[in-house]
């Protein structure tokens, strides 16, 4: 999106808008002075009290009704009732204006002019802050634009380092999950090892026990291939037990 140009860093542009405000204010209050007199004159010859009050009245009505139709329109309102007053002051400067004048087409013309230069000129001073307003507040606009993106950069970046930092972290977890699967898994293995074995052993030691029980029975005069076929295993089998039984009783 392009900037709005500003042209106030150019030192000639300011200058000249220095000067063309100055200007202005001349040109406004020029003709404001020539119809202060000349409406303070028809006031004074009709016996108006305080003649001087009465161009104030007129003329300054017409540029504070500008001012309020210029602050509405700052607001992006349309004032009709401030714009109708402005049109209707006009009118009653130049009619009276035109009425203190000699009755010859160029004396009512030229009493009639400082009015409109003060509705046109003022008019004009209105176009321009309006500018500048519009300028302002698209510069604001755009400010408060930069500022918001800047804002969700700067969100962005800080969602998304912690979303790195959550994906560390959930990466870390599930490390440490798959360690402490293996090494449950680990632990299951030995368990049932131990099982196995502990199941073995027992078969053993009872199957010993039968055997010498069969052996410490007088009654029972069994071959090894008998008691193998009394214990329900091999011949070699019988063979170790009777070894580890000797054993036992020669320790």
């Amino acid at each position: 999106m392009p900037e709005p140009l500003d042209f106030t860093y150019d030192p000639l542009v300011a200058r000249l808008d220095k000067w063309s405000n100055w200007l202005l204010v001349i040109v406004v209050l020029i003709p404001f002075i020539v119809s202060f007199g000349a409406l303070k004159e028809l006031a004074a010859e009709n016996g108006v009290n305080y003649p001087f009050m009465y161009p104030l009245m007129i003329d300054l009505s017409l540029i504070i009704f500008n001012l309020i139709a210029l602050r509405s329109s700052l607001y992006g309102e349309r004032n009709l009732y401030a714009l109708t007053l402005v049109v209707v002051a006009t009118v009653i400067s130049v009619v009276l204006n035109t009425v203190h004048a000699p009755r010859e087409p160029l004396p009512m013309f030229m009493a009639a002019l400082p009015p409109l230069f003060i509705l046109a000129a003022f008019h004009l001073v209105v176009v321009r802050i309006e500018q500048s307003a519009k300028y302002g507040r698209a510069t604001l606009t755009l400010e408060k634009l930069n500022r918001m993106i800047a804002a969700a950069k700067a969100k962005h970046e800080q969602l998304t380092a912690q979303n790195k930092a959550v994906t560390r972290e959930i990466n870390a977890q599930n490390e440490q999950l798959e360690i402490a699967k293996r090494e449950l898994k680990q632990a299951q293995r030995e368990r049932s090892q131990l099982e196995q074995e502990q199941s073995l052993d027992d078969a053993i030691t009872a199957r010993r026990e039968r055997l010498q029980a069969l052996l410490n029975d007088p009654a029972t005069t069994m071959t090894q291939v008998e008691l193998a076929q009394a214990l329900g295993v091999s011949i070699s089998t019988v063979r170790r037990d009777l070894q580890s039984l000797n054993g036992q009783a020669a320790g």
